[in-house]
């Protein structure tokens, strides 16, 4: 990932978003790149936090939109979730995904836009100016893709959930978490961050 340590905190603070500070204390962000292309993991799912008096991030490819397959097949009427980029405080615990293995799952409010219309293109804007948010429950978990090995393609790994490609990726993002839990508790807020508001000054 090209945008620095400096880079994020400043984006952060412009927006107002909690930085947490502390040794382990975790920040768990999403970076949504302006690459656009339906179906592949071109977003990052970083992790950032003091240790030793210094910062330091991990940034690790995967997606904050939902695949293809759903975004043509959505599980709500109202359409496929896309998370809106914002800080979600407390979203998330220790928890199964699916009941199969351990992840982040969706335990607090989160918002999202509901993109209907069922093509390859992720809308969060209307005719009107932006869609109308969805706050609540909707089962967004931060996991995994397959765990044999990198996935090429979202396909039905996410349906709105944020999803790390690499399985040694997501062991390594998942052990931090546990870290920091011992430390700070089982509870994690998520920060989704457009390109956009990183590239600027």
């Amino acid at each position: 990932m090209k945008y620095t340590v400096d880079q994020i905190l400043a984006a952060m603070e412009r927006h107002e978003y909690r930085v947490f500070t502390g040794e382990w204390n975790v920040n768990l962000l999403g970076v949504r790149t302006a690459e656009k292309k339906a179906n592949t993991f071109n977003d990052y799912i970083c992790v950032l936090f003091q240790h030793l008096g210094r910062w330091e991030i991990f940034a690790f490819p995967g997606t904050t939109d939902p695949g293809l397959f759903y975004r043509q097949n959505p599980l709500n009427e109202r359409g496929t979730a896309v998370v809106a980029p914002g800080q979600h405080r407390r979203c998330w615990t220790f928890g199964k995904h699916r009941g199969r293995y351990e992840a982040l799952v969706q335990r607090g409010p989160m918002s999202v836009y509901r993109d209907n219309n069922h093509d390859d293109v992720i809308d969060t804007t209307g005719p009107d100016g932006p869609l109308a948010l969805d706050t609540g429950l909707h089962g967004i978990n931060l996991h995994r893709a397959s765990i044999n090995g990198q996935s090429f393609e979202i396909g039905k790994w996410s349906a709105g959930c944020q999803v790390i490609r690499a399985p040694w990726d997501y062991d390594l993002y998942m052990a931090i978490c546990r870290r920091a839990a011992v430390d700070w508790g089982p509870w994690f807020s998520y920060t989704l961050l457009d390109e956009a508001a990183l590239a600027k000054p």
